[in-house]
């Protein structure tokens, strides 16, 4: 993909369609008039456009993740008080993967701001990556996937690192409620090179069909993406309270103020003494 759309120099591109084949042309020149002619609109379908017109098509309907530029994208963090937790994802040949999210009490929206992913990445290569975020965005918490439980256990020993093991059940059940938050535009993603490992994944990463389970395809780096799950689930924007401005001039509070006090000792003037709050 990335040769075939220019990202990835060094290459000579060719291409060819269906029908350049002349020895197959007639037969799949029937075979399209056939798909057309009992399946109207099947042109426009990415199987179609994939299979028969060599074009790269993303079927929005098998993505995972739901996430979308339009809804999804943020220039900034806004002003506010936040907490920040890391999600890990460990690998060797496959990359290990970090994401940095952000979530503030009194703002529902979850912030992704920083990712980044590398393969051969060594114990102290990831203790060094961990210990960068956790002095430049004062982690609260890194969550980190267990599944090589000998590196996590060589992590917290040697380099004196406080990680939470990655809650890994229930996954595609947690996915759907993280898309129901990307749909909300409840997530949102730093449009920078900072956030470009993770959403490129999120936009090419498809679910398994020919699985009976609900897993993705294994031909899809998934690295960074289990990395913002970890993350996510850790993260607890949802609880937020909206801080309620108030717009009362200085002269405004006092006479609320004072009117409020004034119905307080009126109220508590006419019980007995002794109900009375004396303190």
């Amino acid at each position: 993909h990335k040769i075939t759309t220019g990202r990835e120099g060094g290459w000579t591109h060719h291409e060819w369609d269906t029908l350049d084949n002349p020895y197959m042309r007639e037969v799949w020149q029937k075979r399209i008039e056939f798909l057309k002619k009992n399946n109207p609109g099947i042109e426009e379908t990415p199987s179609f456009r994939r299979m028969y017109k060599k074009e790269w098509v993303t079927d929005l309907s098998s993505l995972v993740y739901k996430y979308n530029e339009q809804r999804n994208a943020t220039d900034t963090l806004p002003q506010g008080q936040y907490s920040y937790v890391l999600g890990v994802d460990l690998g060797w040949d496959d990359p290990s993967a970090f994401v940095v999210c952000a979530f503030s009490p009194h703002d529902n929206n979850l912030y992704i701001i920083e990712t980044y992913k590398s393969s051969k990445m060594i114990i102290s290569d990831v203790a060094e990556r961990i210990s960068y975020y956790t002095k430049k965005y004062d982690i609260y918490r890194t969550v980190i996937d267990n599944a090589a439980k000998q590196s996590v256990e060589e992590l917290k020993s040697r380099y004196q690192l406080a990680l939470v093991p990655a809650t890994k059940t229930g996954k595609a059940e947690f996915i759907e409620i993280m898309n129901a938050e990307f749909i909300q535009g409840r997530i949102k993603v730093l449009d920078g090179e900072e956030t470009l490992p993770l959403r490129d994944e999120w936009g090419s990463l498809i679910w398994d069909e020919r699985s009976d389970k609900r897993e993705e395809h294994p031909a899809c780096d998934n690295h960074c993406s289990d990395a913002a799950l970890y993350a996510w689930r850790e993260c607890y924007q949802y609880l937020s309270v909206p801080v309620v401005k108030d717009n009362r001039s200085d002269t405004e509070k006092i006479d609320d103020w004072e009117l409020d006090e004034a119905e307080r000792i009126e109220k508590e003037m006419t019980q007995p003494f002794w109900e009375r709050d004396w303190a």
